[in-house]
This record gives structure tokens, sequence and C-alpha cells, in this order.
């Protein structure tokens, strides 16, 4: 039986699974999407960052397409139940402009906490990659 985590435990581990398949060569990029997200959300709001980051998406898996897929997932999996195999960044939306605005509120806050967890870890991973470079 798996051991009952907190949500913070669910947000350190789905950020490193995250971070984790961001591709060294991308990470240092990563890194710094990640940072500014949480002054995009508080400026601009959750949709208009989610839309933003798949706006600078591109044909070649760029660090904001990274950034978006984990933020998509984080908020159809856990404020709104969601089916972590389905497209992530329509179905986020067309629940975040279906749901009440105490849950978009909710939502939003939860994403930032998400972030929290998301910078730390990128940090380290990009800590990381730099020493694998440096032992090579």
């Amino acid at each position: 039986m798996k051991p009952l985590m907190t949500l913070d435990q669910e947000r350190s581990q789905r950020a490193w699974e995250c971070v984790k398949n961001v591709p060294n060569e991308k990470i240092a990029g990563y890194t710094s999407v990640v940072k500014s997200s949480a002054s995009l959300i508080m400026n601009n709001g959750l949709m208009q960052t989610l839309v933003y980051l798949a706006a600078k998406s591109n044909q070649k898996r760029n660090e904001y397409e990274y950034l978006q897929e984990h933020l998509c997932k984080w908020v159809n999996d856990v404020s709104f139940g969601g089916d972590s195999t389905k497209a992530q960044f329509p179905q986020a939306m067309e629940s975040l402009y279906k749901c009440s605005s105490e849950q978009y509120m909710s939502s939003t806050r939860e994403v930032v906490a998400f972030i929290g967890w998301l910078r730390q870890m990128a940090d380290a991973q990009k800590s990381m990659a730099k020493s694998d470079e440096a032992k090579e």
C-alpha cells in the first residue's frame, strides 16, 4: 500500500518527475522560464499565462512547451481530477473557463505553489547538469 502523502510532498514529487524529463541542453532555459512564471501568473492570470506558454512553444519541444505541459497536467490532476493521458492544454483551458471564480483562484494558488517546487528542482537539475558537464 502506498503511504499517504501531503499535498506538498505530491508537489515536490511531481516537480522532480517533471524536471527530470527536461533534457540537459534545455534545463537552463527551462529554469529561467520557471522563475518568471509565477510573476506572469500574478500579473496576467493563470489562463493568460498558459496561453502565452502555448504561443511560445514551437515544433522542437522548447522550455516553454515543457513548462506549459507540466502546469496543465498539474491543473488537470490536482484541481479538476483530470486524466493525465488526455491532451493537456485544451483540457486545462476548458476546465478553467468553466469553473467558478473560487475554483479558479484555488487553481491559481495551487499552480503558484507547484511552481515554487519546480523552481527548486530546476535549479538542482541545472547544477547537476553543470557538474556532469565538468566531469566530461
